[in-house]
């Protein structure tokens, strides 16, 4: 019996801090949900939603953090007004601690058809966190050792018609290593920022658009020269119907164990050591 209690209170303890900053990419096919963990103890998401998993904070997140022995998410910071990178944010609101919202310009001009959806959201947002936008030359510290910077897009940047365009893009670093998240970013946004890759360089790339193919991507992927390259997607990025190019492009990176995606590995955990980024992952 004590044993047995033992174990009980042992479970809901809170796991310690990590030493370095940890990268976790869960499983939630298309769509992206990003949990960090800084080493002073902060947890934040980078983006969190899901177009297969609408239910996904509640099957997928809350079950994850219980298992980790995690707190709910302080912060989140969503890239764009696309469902699969915020649908899980109500569920948060309603069961977490979240106090901090930081989201894409984007969320100011979204589709006229959901609109009205949009501003409901912001406002369930700004009435329950501190809620603020975000544009590129902007950083965030998060603690000590730990600094959100916005490379994308650029303050005054349009939606148009591709609100993909329009996504926030985010250099995360801590203690001299750093990750990048991209949201969806396209063709436009992927060669501008090609242009530019001392602002880019980064140790792990979470790519655009869930991996899908550009012709851009290939240059933009040059300009982070990342250590690793991660994709939170639903589907296999070596298709055998894929484009000759495509294929190429993802075994190069396969071939040199520098790519992990979430269909073909599951949960993915990178830890940001100072020998280069470590890897765990489950399916």
């Amino acid at each position: 019996m004590l044993a047995l209690a033992g174990l009980t209170v042992w479970h809901q303890l809170p796991e310690k801090p990590p030493r370095e900053m940890e990268i976790n990419l869960l499983a939630v096919g298309e769509g992206q949900c990003a949990l960090v963990r800084t080493p002073s103890g902060k947890c934040l998401l980078i983006d969190a939603g899901s177009q297969q998993l609408g239910d996904g904070a509640e099957s997928i997140l809350q079950p994850f953090l219980r298992e980790r022995r995690l707190p709910w998410p302080e912060m989140v910071v969503l890239s764009h007004p696309n469902a699969d990178h915020f649908n899980f944010v109500p569920y948060i609101l309603q069961h977490g601690r979240l106090r901090q919202a930081y989201l894409g310009a984007a969320f100011d001009a979204p589709d006229p058809a959901e609109a009205a959806g949009i501003a409901r959201f912001r406002q369930q947002l700004a009435d329950q966190t501190e809620l603020s936008t975000l544009h590129a030359g902007q950083q965030v510290q998060i603690d000590p050792d730990t600094r959100l910077e916005v490379i994308w897009p650029p303050e005054g940047y349009p939606t148009g018609k591709n609100v993909n365009d329009s996504s926030l893009v985010l250099k995360l670093t801590c203690r001299g290593h750093s990750a990048i998240f991209t949201g969806d970013i396209d063709t436009a946004a992927q060669t501008e920022l090609a242009r530019n890759p001392q602002a880019l360089a980064c140790d792990v790339l979470v790519l655009p658009h869930h991996g899908h193919w550009r012709e851009s991507l290939p240059a933009f992927v040059a300009a982070c020269s990342p250590k690793l390259m991660l994709a939170s997607t639903a589907r296999n990025l070596r298709l055998n119907d894929a484009p000759t190019e495509e294929q190429a492009f993802y075994a190069q990176w396969q071939a040199r164990s520098r790519f992990l995606s979430t269909a073909s590995n599951g949960w993915i955990l990178v830890t940001l050591t100072p020998a280069g980024p470590a890897t765990n992952i489950m399916r």
